[in-house]
């Protein structure tokens, strides 16, 4: 019973030991778009809501170990915006 004990605790550390450089550094996401969204509501003369997003985007953030954020990027392609309504979304992309 002590050799399993030993040895698991032996298995325990070796992957700590491991797995320790893996969390030391930074860590950089890339935003997945197909399991992303960007939208955005506005609201319409008090009585209605316009919701829309933007088709092309693309992000990404920078964790420590800690999981505290220490960057960001986005770009967003302001002529992808789509509300559903083609003459809204013209409008709303002209000068």
């Amino acid at each position: 019973m002590k050799f399993f004990n030993t040895v698991g605790a032996l298995a325990l550390l070796l992957a700590f030991a491991l797995a320790a450089p893996a969390f030391a550094a930074d860590r950089t996401f890339v935003v997945d778009n197909t399991h992303a969204r960007i939208g955005f509501s506005v609201t319409h003369m008090v009585i209605s809501s316009v919701k829309g997003e933007f088709k092309q985007y693309e992000g990404s953030f920078t964790l420590t170990d800690r999981n505290e954020l220490v960057g960001a990027t986005a770009t967003i392609q302001a002529a992808s915006l789509d509300t559903g309504v083609e003459k809204r979304d013209e409008h709303l992309r002209s000068p």
